[in-house]
């Protein structure tokens, strides 16, 4: 469905699509195909409840260039956001290097609405689909905050009016000229509920690029954003994590994944807490090794013929 509606002279073209695969999302327009684009200004161009870096901070930065764009280059659907580090002469500094990025948000609105979404439960992972290509040893990068806000309160400063309940960040290192799944465990801080959640997504380190941290064309594509776990956990996601059982946890040597059922395991990973991947297997293995791990706490994704599940390794020594 399709709709033109005019705007404080500015004529935006609202494109709104209704596919099947939206009604399993549980981050509004997670999947960016509720589009508003900007006919006259093509760069203010968004996907409702995502707003470009650009929309963010006003840099007078010459020549202009978006910070963040709609891209076709989707993973599911008609569209999907794209991130390319930039560079360009900025008044009183010279030459700048800047990530480019997405935030979730809503700029007609009053804070915190401004930069985050409202939103009420306690999940345990942010998902998403992404491709990237790397410049140099160029790292992009993803947040996730879930947080309540003391929105009554007058003559607090902004930053003490937020009380967090969860945060987790990570950095994307691994170059992929096609979609793959980045799962990321989210730390609570906090047994409360929170009231809205932020998620960032940028082509370099945040926001904080130099001239030698972050290099022009590395680029990240993001598509197909959700949660799962906790009190959000989609059903496929849940009954597959039931389908196996992860031993011996703790574990100092190795671990030996058993199946309730026949399903067939296609590979099996293990993540830190940032979400990077350490070690990768191929295939159902008898044994799986850790033994050259530190000790800490780890995800093991399980990638099956009928989905993902997620199981949580304590490993030891």
């Amino acid at each position: 469905m399709k709709s033109i509606t005019a705007q404080k002279g500015i004529i935006y073209l609202v494109i709104l699509f209704f596919p099947s695969i939206l009604s399993a999302q549980n981050i509004p327009n997670g999947g960016f195909e509720d589009v508003i684009i900007d006919t006259e200004f093509p760069s203010n161009s968004h996907p409702i409840n995502w707003m470009p870096f650009h929309w963010l901070v006003w840099i007078e930065c010459f020549p202009f260039q978006s910070q963040g764009m709609l891209s076709n280059e989707s993973n599911t659907g008609d569209f999907a956001i794209k991130m390319e580090t930039i560079s360009c002469q900025e008044v009183g500094n010279g030459l700048v290097h800047r990530p480019s990025g997405y935030y979730t948000g809503n700029p007609e609105m009053w804070s915190p609405e401004d930069w985050s979404l409202q939103y009420d439960n306690r999940p345990e992972y942010l998902n998403f689909s992404y491709k990237f290509h790397q410049e140099s040893t160029d790292s992009a990068y993803v947040e996730i905050m879930l947080f309540n806000y003391d929105s009554i309160s007058q003559g607090i400063p902004f930053i003490e009016r937020i009380d967090t309940i969860a945060f987790s960040q990570s950095n994307i290192f691994e170059e992929t000229d096609e979609y793959i799944e980045f799962n990321l465990p989210i730390n609570y801080v906090s047994d409360s509920l929170p009231s809205f959640v932020s998620i960032v997504f940028s082509s370099g380190k945040k926001n904080n690029c130099t001239l030698s941290s972050c290099t022009p064309g590395t680029t990240l594509w993001v598509d197909d954003v959700s949660v799962s776990g906790g009190t959000v956990g989609l059903e496929h996601i849940e009954t597959i994590d039931q389908e196996f059982q992860l031993y011996p946890n703790p574990s100092y040597h190795s671990f030996r994944l058993i199946s309730k059922s026949a399903v067939q395991i296609k590979n099996v990973s293990i993540h830190d807490y940032l979400g990077r991947e350490l070690k990768d297997w191929l295939g159902f293995q008898e044994e799986f090794i850790v033994s050259d791990l530190p000790s800490g706490t780890y995800f093991i994704q399980i990638q099956t013929t009928k989905g993902l599940a997620v199981k949580k390794l304590i490993k030891t020594g």
